[in-house]
């Protein structure tokens, strides 16, 4: 959620090889505050973040029991 908040731009990485995999510009106005999040928008970029950390985060952990 720190990112999403304070960025302009996220850049999600892949497990292995490191790549970018998804770039996520926020759309947020430069002057923000914590209200930020109470904005449906937030939610919607903090969703599609985590889905792909998640779906990373998997991928990572299957590449690691096949060692």
């Amino acid at each position: 959620d720190e990112a999403a908040m304070l960025s302009d731009r996220i850049g999600v990485m892949s497990a292995r090889p490191g790549r970018f995999i998804d770039i996520v510009e926020t759309g947020w106005p430069r002057e923000r505050d914590s209200r930020i999040a109470s904005d449906p928008a937030f939610g919607k970029v903090t969703a599609r973040l985590w889905d792909r950390l998640r779906g990373e985060s998997m991928k990572a952990m299957e590449g690691e029991k096949a060692r």
